[in-house]
């Protein structure tokens, strides 16, 4: 798990983030009662811009353990910021055991976690790619259930929706193999985009 966590610099840039986004990222949320208060739990929301960790943890009231690319934590002083906002690093395109003990760990301590599984950024609703199957292999592994989070494609003071569906729940799955993972993951990415579209309230 990762110690380097500060929660004090956490929660002082979440509510600055807050404050800002009221000028710059108008935001309208729906679902957040669909978070568990408490107990291990996955976010998943698809992924438009380097805003997103950023809104979305401005709005949702627990922490969020977010995972990363490990390409940002080249840079030592940005990499060793983002491990004290409690990110830490993934390598993408391979099966990265360590994230996954990681993940599995955070998830063990009742924390919650957000991944990003398109695993890179990507603003149009069309032609949508199939899911990484890492959030699958964690889900299942971590009996944790699943928040699918859907993020319409936003800009610089333009509208930003963000809708929070109702938990997905793999934990009587008992096998992890290829079928599985792909049929999860499957099950996953489309309750992430059937969230498109909705209407959303404005946030309290």
């Amino acid at each position: 798990m990762n110690e380097e966590f500060r929660p004090r610099l956490y929660h002082f840039l979440i509510r600055l983030a807050y404050c800002v986004s009221f000028v710059f990222f108008p935001l309208r949320v729906r679902g957040l009662e669909n978070i568990p208060a408490e107990g291990p739990v996955i976010l998943c929301p698809n992924h438009v811009t380097l805003a997103d960790p950023v809104l979305m943890a401005a709005v949702v009231k627990r922490e969020i353990r977010f995972i990363a690319k490990k390409e940002l934590f080249q840079a030592k002083w940005f990499g060793n910021f983002l491990r004290h906002l409690g990110a830490f690093p993934v390598a993408r395109g391979e099966t990265d055991i360590g994230a996954v003990r990681n993940c599995l760990s955070l998830l063990q301590n009742g924390l919650c976690l957000g991944i990003f599984a398109q695993g890179t950024r990507r603003k149009k609703h069309h032609a949508e790619p199939a899911l990484n199957t890492g959030v699958a292999l964690i889900a299942i592994r971590s009996k944790a259930p699943v928040v699918p989070v859907h993020i319409e494609p936003y800009h610089v003071f333009g509208r930003v929706r963000m809708t929070f569906g109702q938990p997905l729940d793999f934990s009587q799955v008992r096998r992890a193999d290829s079928a599985v993972l792909a049929d999860t993951t499957e099950q996953i990415r489309r309750a992430i985009f059937g969230l498109g579209g909705t209407e959303a309230s404005p946030r309290e």
